[in-house]
C-alpha cells in the first residue's frame, strides 16, 4: 500500500488509483514521518540562504524548490542573514534529519564553515559560491574568474583606462573569483584595479551610497572610467549613484 504513495514506485496505474481512492474514501492521510523512522530518509532538504531581500535570492528559491518537489523532496527554508544565531538554525535542521542541505549563494562565513564541518552525516551543497575551506562539501558554480577576465578584457579593448572594483560583502573573494579575474586581465594589458568600493552588502541602496560617497570625495580627473560590480544589484544602486 505505501508504494501507491510513494512517487515513481513501482506499481501499477490500476492498483494505484485503487488504493488512492479508498484512501480518500476512508479520510486516510499517509504519515511521512513514521515512514522517516524506517527509511530513515525525510525526504526534505534544508535550503540555506542570506540575502533575502536580493530578487536573485527568490529566483533561485523557486528554481530549487520546484525541482526539489518535482523529485519529491521538501524543502526547508533556512534563513542565515547575517547577525542570525547559525548554530541554532543548523542545529535545527540537523535534528530534524534533513537529508541534505543546499546552501544557495550564501556567503559562507568563518563561524558557518566552523558548522558545517560538524554535519558529518548530511550531504551539503555549496551553489553560486566557491568552497575551499571545508572538505566535503560540493560546489555547483559558475567560472567567475574566466567571467572576471572577460569582462577585463573587454573594457580594456573599449579603450578604458581607470577602472573600478565594486565587492558586496567585505569576505575573501576566492568565493566568487570575478575581482581575481578581473585585477589579472587588467594586468596582462598593464592596467590594475584602481579603486576597490566596499558595498558591506548585495544592497541596491548600500550600493548607491557607497558610489555617491565615492563621487563625492574623489576629484572628477581622479575618478575611475569604469566600474565592474560583483552583481547585478550593485550595479543597479551604483548606476544611480
Amino acid at each position: 500500500m505505501s508504494r501507491a504513495f510513494t512517487p515513481g514506485a513501482s506499481v501499477s496505474g490500476k492498483s494505484q488509483k485503487k488504493v488512492l481512492a479508498a484512501a480518500a474514501e476512508l479520510h486516510y492521510r499517509p504519515n511521512l514521518l513514521a515512514r522517516s523512522l524506517t527509511q530513515k530518509t525525510t525526504r526534505i532538504i534544508g535550503v540555506a540562504i542570506d540575502e533575502l531581500k536580493n530578487p536573485h535570492s527568490m529566483k533561485m528559491i523557486d528554481v530549487a524548490t520546484r525541482e526539489l518537489q518535482a523529485r519529491g523532496y521538501m524543502a526547508l527554508l533556512l534563513n542565515i542573514t547575517e547577525g542570525e544565531n547559525y548554530q541554532a538554525v543548523i542545529a535545527m535542521a540537523d535534528q530534524l534529519q534533513v537529508d541534505g542541505i543546499l546552501f544557495l549563494g550564501t556567503v559562507i562565513s568563518d563561524e558557518l564553515f566552523d558548522i558545517a564541518r560538524t554535519l558529518y552525516e548530511i550531504p551539503l551543497v555549496q551553489v553560486c559560491r566557491n568552497n575551499d575551506k571545508v572538505r566535503g562539501i560540493d560546489v555547483v558554480n559558475l567560472d567567475g574568474y574566466q567571467a572576471g577576465r572577460e569582462m577585463a578584457k573587454l573594457l580594456v579593448e573599449q579603450g578604458y583606462s581607470r577602472f573600478g572594483y565594486m565587492k558586496g560583502p567585505d569576505t575573501e573573494s576566492a568565493q566568487l573569483l570575478r575581482m581575481e579575474g578581473f585585477r589579472d586581465e587588467l594586468q596582462v594589458s598593464g592596467q590594475q584595479i584602481n579603486s576597490l568600493l566596499i558595498a558591506g552588502n548585495y544592497n541596491r541602496r548600500l550600493s548607491f551610497v557607497t558610489m555617491n560617497n565615492y563621487l563625492n570625495a574623489t576629484a572628477p580627473l581622479e575618478r575611475i572610467e569604469a566600474l565592474f560590480c560583483e552583481d547585478d544589484i550593485l550595479a543597479l544602486g551604483a548606476l544611480e549613484g
